[in-house]
């Protein structure tokens, strides 16, 4: 790494396209899943790569060059994509439920409809995705970067988040974060007992109502 950044020395065109070459052959999904729990794919490079509808729970693609790539409708549950580079990626309608995305770069990425249940956001940069009506529940947002994004309808029940997340969003500008009226009325800030101490999740206060 330089600088926390991916370094092109450190990228695997080979190791991409094996992936893809998996993703395009006839295995079946059972198949797909003994390979990826047992395979690595990690520093791939995958820039604009089109796995709309592909079959990829349980890969391992942390590290992974995956810059405007396309996902739609594409399974990554349980996918470990620590660290990507994600910016300008299309996860419409993608299950990325229980995914490592932790301090991955999201920049700008397309995740309107996604299902992101459970999915672990520590410290992902969000800034400018836009997650309009997103399944974000049980997500854990803590630290992550959401200016400029869009949240509008996102589902945000039993989410994680830090102790002052909700008293920053609502001291954001206006446009800063869109959606940010819909969040504040419609989630409250709980505390809960974890294991590690008090922690903090997003409670829905009624049946979500669109902003005007």
């Amino acid at each position: 790494l330089e600088g926390g950044i991916l370094s092109k020395g450190e990228l695997s065109v080979e190791r991409g396209q094996v992936l893809i070459s998996l993703v395009n052959s006839n295995l079946d999904t059972n198949s797909l899943k003994a390979i990826y729990e047992k395979g690595n794919f990690r520093y791939s490079d995958l820039v604009g790569v089109n796995f709309r509808k592909a079959y990829l729970r349980n890969v391992s693609l942390s590290y992974a060059s995956l810059a405007q790539a396309f996902f739609p409708e594409a399974n990554l549950g349980q996918a470990d994509l620590t660290k990507s580079q994600l910016t300008q990626a299309d996860f419409s309608q993608a299950n990325l439920s229980q995914a490592d995305l932790s301090e991955s770069d999201l920049t700008k990425a397309l995740l309107r409809d996604a299902r992101l249940t459970g999915a672990n956001l520590q410290e992902a940069d969000l800034r400018q995705a836009n997650l309009q009506n997103a399944d974000l529940s049980f997500a854990n947002l803590t630290n992550a970067k959401l200016s400029g994004a869009n949240l509008l309808g996102a589902k945000l029940d039993q989410a994680i988040v830090h102790a002052s997340w909700m008293g920053v969003l609502a001291k954001t500008s206006g446009d800063s974060i869109i959606g940010k009226t819909y969040v504040l009325e419609n989630y409250r800030l709980d505390s809960v007992s974890t294991d590690a101490g008090v922690g903090y999740r997003l409670r829905l206060r009624r049946a979500p109502s669109a902003e005007i």
